[in-house]
């Protein structure tokens, strides 16, 4: 056999092998690339699926709370038109005025934080707390007179020994040692009635006024919902200062006598000489000065 031909057979089945082989493996390729193909199609189309499941799962939960949340969101404003609208219009009871603000803040100045006061006489029936700052600069032996007075004069419930804009002492008293009653609050009505008593008396005069305002108190407790009474308790400034302090008192738990039966928590801001509603020059004018001023806080 010629070598030549022999050579170009050889040739001939090497070219149509190897063709064969590139081929079937260029084929192999392409199929695995379809497949992939296909398969990140399916992938594609299973999260868009699943996309929009959740999206519209979403849009149903969003359907479903969104009354309820509006709900309680107009149940909400509701109530905090009434609470505004409460406090802005109180509803003050016969015999009885919406207090000035300045007596107001006179009443709750440096209302009652433990923090600022410390307790130095402590007993079952009496506790006395003085104002830290007052602690600080008052002489030791002037606190110890003043705390006997007060044992002496006081013989229950709470004392507070405190300071008022002019650094002048005085004294606030609530009755059952509670201590929570020390801050009113803001919303005060004051009392028509002003009692007014002798000189260096603490005696109260059967009269009319006290009639109409245990009338008064009997209305606002029942239908304005009154929770204290506040009784503040001035004198004239003729004679000693600590010796009008506890007149004041005595003339103001004169008064509270009066209301015992009442379930009303008694707060009593004891001031003496302070606050004159008229001069202490002449005869009537100290006899205007020596009063108890009332407040119902609610």
């Amino acid at each position: 056999m010629n070598i030549k031909v022999v050579g170009l057979g050889i040739i001939a089945i090497m070219v149509i092998v190897g063709g064969t082989i590139f081929f079937g493996n260029t084929g192999s390729k392409e199929s695995q690339l379809d497949k992939i193909d296909s398969q990140y199609e399916k992938d594609l189309k299973d999260e868009q699926s699943k996309s929009k499941v959740i999206e519209k799962e979403e849009v149903i939960k969003k359907r479903v709370e969104t009354p309820k949340k509006l709900e309680k969101i107009e149940e909400k404003k509701v109530v905090q038109a009434k609470r505004a609208e409460t406090k802005k219009e109180l509803v003050i009871p016969n015999g009885f005025k919406k207090a000035p603000l300045l007596e107001v803040k006179d009443i709750n100045n440096n209302e009652f934080n433990e923090n600022n006061f410390t307790k130095i006489y402590d007993n079952t029936m009496l506790n006395v707390y003085i104002d830290n700052f007052l602690k600080k600069n008052v002489k030791s032996k002037i606190r110890a007179k003043l705390l006997v007075k007060i044992k002496h004069y006081i013989k229950n419930g709470t004392v507070v020994i405190k300071k008022d804009k002019d650094y002048n002492v005085y004294l606030e008293i609530v009755d059952y040692n509670n201590v929570k009653l020390l801050n009113i609050g803001d919303n005060l009505a004051k009392s028509s009635h002003i009692y007014h008593f002798e000189f260096n008396k603490a005696k109260l005069k059967e009269s009319e006024d006290v009639n109409l305002f245990l009338r008064d108190l009997d209305i606002a407790i029942q239908e304005a919902d009154a929770k204290n009474l506040v009784l503040v308790g001035y004198t004239d400034s003729v004679g000693n200062k600590d010796y009008n302090t506890f007149l004041s008192y005595k003339r103001a738990h004169a008064l509270s006598s009066k209301i015992e039966k009442y379930d009303i928590g008694v707060k009593y801001v004891i001031r003496g000489e302070a606050n004159p509603i008229a001069t202490n020059k002449t005869a009537q004018g100290r006899a205007k000065n020596r009063r108890i001023e009332i407040f119902l806080g609610f």
